[in-house]
């Protein structure tokens, strides 16, 4: 994360292995749909230049809504351009082929 200057937080470990499998290694597993005070602190203490939260993009869009609550909680820390929401097409990355992971994540660096 320290080296990339960006993180992408996500809500499960199996979104996390995915995208590691894929060699994105700079993720923070938020273990639920919350941003808790203690990854703001990491974050802060992190100051990347880009934060992309990437919950799950489900039917029930639960991931949906809870991605734009933590984008309000963190904008008290970061300003808007540090900060973005980036879903999976899919569900979630666990859903993903590695290739597929690679084509969204090369789309979100345009």
């Amino acid at each position: 994360i320290q080296q990339e200057k960006e993180v992408y937080l996500v809500e499960s470990i199996g979104d996390m292995l995915a995208l590691w499998e894929a060699g994105t290694r700079n993720t923070i597993v938020t273990f639920g749909l919350a941003i808790t005070p203690k990854i703001k602190q990491i974050l802060i203490v992190i100051d990347p230049k880009k934060i992309y939260v990437s919950f799950n993009n489900d039917a029930n869009q639960a991931g949906n809504v809870a991605a734009k609550k933590a984008y309000d909680n963190l904008r008290r820390q970061f300003d808007a351009p540090q900060l973005e929401i980036k879903l999976p097409p899919k569900n979630d990355f666990g859903c993903m082929t590695k290739q597929e992971i690679l084509i969204w994540k090369n789309q979100i660096k345009k």
